[in-house]
């Protein structure tokens, strides 16, 4: 009489598209136990394509944010609050951070600027209701300005609760 072997009755794996997580841990266990040859090479491609451009979408939003505020700040200071104080120092946290965990996006800043002035300039437009053509057609600020915790548009580091 043979003695039937045990099998390997692991599930079959999860698709890409039916759950996102439960694929992901199921690709990471397979890097771990090093069974390359399982993985599902493709979308793992694409997702760590995914997470670099997080990186970058993340640091141009907290961009996005800071000029925002920077351009409501110069340009309707009667209207200055110190939530607008609070939001421009965070942001610049935030530009730190990123930038410390992906210093390779440091290169890429001034591109990135570029692109978001103009979406931060619409929406400071809208959220001061000033005219659009209120705010420069270019960025105003350099980059060590931006970078700058004291710097505030205007010609005093402001003090929102005067």
């Amino acid at each position: 009489m043979a003695v039937a072997k045990k099998q390997d009755v692991s599930p079959p794996p999860t698709g890409y598209e039916e759950d996102g997580f439960l694929w992901h841990q199921e690709q990471v266990a397979l890097l771990r136990a090093k069974r390359f040859d399982e993985l599902d090479l493709e979308n793992v491609i694409v997702e760590m394509e995914d997470m670099g451009n997080e990186k970058r979408n993340a640091l141009m939003a907290s961009y996005r944010v800071l000029l925002m505020h920077l351009l409501k700040w110069e340009f309707q200071p009667e209207k200055r609050l110190m939530s607008w104080f609070n939001t421009i120092y965070r942001e610049r946290d935030n530009i730190e951070d990123r930038l410390d965990e992906s210093p390779s996006l440091s290169g890429k800043r001034e591109e990135f600027l570029d692109r978001t002035y103009t979406r931060a300039a619409k929406k400071a437009a809208r959220e001061t209701q000033l005219p659009l053509s209120t705010f420069p057609l270019r960025l105003p600020y350099t980059l060590e300005e931006l970078d700058d915790p004291d710097f505030f548009p205007g010609p005093a580091k402001p003090d929102p609760r005067d």
